[in-house]
């Protein structure tokens, strides 16, 4: 089988790493992979290309902020990929992210739906089926459904924002043409939430649906043994944890706050992300900057007592699955994909609206039920649901199934 990958990433982020897993498994098992992408890190697959390269990105993320458009540029970068994938005939492509300012929309759909290729679309987030939005959660809208236009985050987007023009309906009406158009398309959600959400999208006219999460290397995140609390002089106080790639006021930056200045004397709070707000961090934080080792992000999971993981939206929520793969309780909010993640053996879902002293009394709440309570629920319920061969061959059925042309 001749498979196909398209991603902004290869091998950087959480869709960087996960669709090289996916290429790495494949080509494992016999089968040819090519893989696009914008940016790589120092892995290269043998058969793989960039699309476009830094100048063109940069003027195609000008384009998009200036006419409200994104991924309408990029035409000659993207005929080369063409002609790369006319000589490579994949029997199966899986979109992953294309909203990098990589790769032109209009000409890789009429190509797909041209030599009738099965197409996978994994849904990250929500950028397939609304008009530029990748979570719109946090302002309420539900115009994706419907059309979209008068968008509330035309400016606010921190993947797409637009300077000047709201072309977001013509951009969801585009989507609607371009991906209906494709004979056969399959929709995995990396959250049963995310793939609810799509099925109230125009995809649902079209597409076959089913849910696959992420996963997590079980050999690297496990419980290990560290000198963590040694090193930062932390002796028998209770370590309470947060993560996140970017501290932002979507990331938890005002529950941390309120947070901090609730804490016990027993307590301590420690902080790993990067700041580029410069966002000011409470003195009795342990804040270590940017963590970007998965084997010190290990480390500090096994070290915590507790990990606070109350994003305002979360399509999965790989901190909490990563906590939990190292055997710590995870509290979130009861919302989008994080409810999925957590049950009452595991850590502690909280509402929202409760407000941030919920936050407090679940915290106190799992230290005094003391993590050897949660300890064996967490490896358990992380290896049944994030295990990295588990789903990772339900991912090459689902290609098994495509190359078919098979429906579920």
């Amino acid at each position: 089988m001749r498979i196909a990958e398209i991603n902004e990433g290869c091998g950087i982020g959480s869709t960087g790493s996960l669709s090289l897993d996916l290429s790495k498994d494949a080509i494992r098992r016999g089968d040819e992979v090519f893989f696009a992408y914008a940016n790589i890190d120092s892995f290269k697959l043998q058969k793989s290309a960039r699309v476009g390269n830094t100048i063109e990105h940069y003027f195609h993320a000008l384009d998009s902020r200036i006419t409200g458009k994104q991924g309408y540029a990029s035409r000659f970068s993207t005929i080369r990929l063409l002609h790369q994938f006319q000589r490579f005939a994949p029997d199966v492509v899986n979109l992953h992210n294309l909203h990098g300012n990589y790769i032109n929309l209009k000409l890789l759909f009429s190509y797909l739906g041209e030599y009738k290729i099965p197409t996978v679309i994994t849904l990250h987030d929500s950028w397939f089926y609304t008009g530029k939005c990748t979570y719109y959660f946090g302002a309420g809208c539900t115009k994706w459904k419907t059309n979209c236009g008068s968008c509330p985050l035309l400016h606010k987007d921190n993947v797409n924002p637009t300077w000047l023009f709201d072309r977001t309906s013509r951009c969801l009406n585009d989507k609607k043409r371009w991906l209906s158009a494709l004979p056969f398309l399959y929709v995995v959600g990396v959250s049963e939430w995310i793939t609810n959400e799509a099925k109230q999208s125009f995809l649902k006219e079209n597409a076959s649906f089913t849910t696959i999460y992420n996963w997590v290397d079980s050999q690297i995140f496990k419980p290990t043994q560290n000198d963590f609390r040694k090193k930062t002089s932390i002796n028998g106080e209770k370590l309470i944890l947060m993560v996140s790639s970017t501290i932002s006021r979507s990331k938890s930056y005002d529950e941390m706050v309120y947070l901090a200045s609730k804490i016990a004397p027993n307590q301590l709070l420690v902080l790993a992300g990067a700041n580029p707000e410069r966002l000011a961090i409470p003195k009795n934080v342990i804040y270590l900057g940017e963590v970007s080792s998965k084997e010190r992000l290990a480390d500090l999971y096994s070290s915590a007592d507790v990990v606070v993981n109350t994003t305002q939206f979360e399509t999965f929520g790989l901190v909490t699955a990563e906590a939990l793969s190292c055997g710590t309780p995870v509290i979130v909010y009861n919302n989008t994909g994080s409810a999925e993640l957590v049950n009452e053996r595991t850590g502690m879902k909280i509402n929202k609206e409760d407000g941030m002293e919920a936050i407090c009394c679940a915290v106190n709440t799992i230290l005094f039920n003391t993590k050897e309570f949660y300890y064996q629920n967490c490896l358990n319920f992380a290896k049944a649901l994030f295990g990295k061969e588990q789903n990772i061959e339900k991912y090459m059925e689902i290609y098994k199934k495509a190359k078919a042309k098979e429906t579920w």
